[in-house]
């Protein structure tokens, strides 16, 4: 999970960030571009975590491939 940047969690901000990645074969992320970004704060988190994800890898004809995608990530103080 991204860490909730301290100064967003003290204004009481919520927003979202999307990132274009390509989920490599062997299901790591690579390639990191920011589509549609919030704030610094949530960016810098968003792109923190998403390079510590990992993917079971996408297949074609049994054979992994690599996968272009576009990662979201939600930020909310409110469930």
């Amino acid at each position: 999970m991204p860490k909730y940047p301290e100064g967003e969690r003290q204004s009481y901000a919520d927003g979202s960030v999307s990132i274009y990645a390509v989920i490599a074969k062997d299901g790591v992320p690579q390639q990191f571009q920011i589509v549609s970004g919030s704030t610094p704060g949530f960016d810098k988190a968003s792109l923190d975590a998403v390079q510590l994800w990992r993917y079971e890898p996408a297949r074609c004809d049994y054979a992994p491939v690599d996968v272009e995608a576009v990662l979201t990530v939600n930020y909310s103080l409110t469930p």
